[in-house]
């Protein structure tokens, strides 16, 4: 309702509302609840960890990457939903926004890694690449950037699309840092990603997951 509307009456109805909702998030109409699916009778029902998360990353070979991957992608339903149900704007909409894309940038980043370490088979000891791959693998640098920077030259991307996108993902991701938090290829103005709607995001993320299942 636009603001000039409100009388006393409407914003004590419209604070009731939001206490009734408060740790009672089951209360939120169906359109804001991304964790909810639809059952075969035709009940709304909420998602779980185990039945709907979880088998997404199925393929992953790390067990516990493979779990922490299914919870990210929960969470990432989660704040969509308070996302769309609040329309913050301004500064507190742009950093929201940044925890979405945040989010979505670890599971892109798990997946690669997944991905790196399936693909060097970093096990086998007696093989020098597998011996290096790991050194690599346990080294506190390598992030998504290290990934997408092997992955590029290793011609993964054949796509140059998808290497663009995901260079755009990495500086929203390196938001955590305060120094990167206002860089100019994270910027609301210069990064595609963020500017983007929150759809587009949560489409290309489950894309992604898909494209790379299939190289397993």
């Amino acid at each position: 309702m636009p603001i000039q509307k409100i009388t006393e009456k409407n914003f004590e109805d419209l604070e009731n509302a939001f206490y009734l909702v408060h740790n009672n998030l089951q209360l939120l109409p169906d359109k804001f609840c991304y964790w909810r699916k639809e059952s075969s009778d035709g009940r709304r029902i909420s998602k779980t960890l185990q039945s709907d998360y979880r088998p997404i990353f199925s393929f992953v070979i790390d067990l516990e990457l493979r779990n922490n991957l299914a919870e990210l992608r929960m969470c990432l339903d989660y704040h969509r939903s308070i996302y769309e149900f609040l329309k913050p704007s301004l500064t507190f909409g742009w950093q929201h926004k940044l925890v979405l894309c945040q989010l979505a940038a670890a599971i892109y980043e798990g997946l690669l890694f997944d991905f790196f370490e399936y693909k060097t088979n970093a096990k086998q000891k007696d093989n020098l690449t597998s011996v290096i791959a790991a050194e690599k693998l346990s080294n506190k640098s390598t992030g998504l950037g290290y990934l997408l920077d092997v992955f590029n030259k290793a011609g993964f991307f054949k796509n140059q699309t998808w290497k663009n996108y995901l260079d755009d993902i990495n500086h929203l991701r390196n938001t955590i840092h305060p120094k990167s938090l206002n860089s100019v290829y994270a910027s609301h103005m210069s990064n595609k990603v963020v500017r983007a709607p929150i759809d587009e995001l949560i489409k290309n993320l489950d894309k992604f997951i898909l494209l790379i299942q299939k190289k397993y």
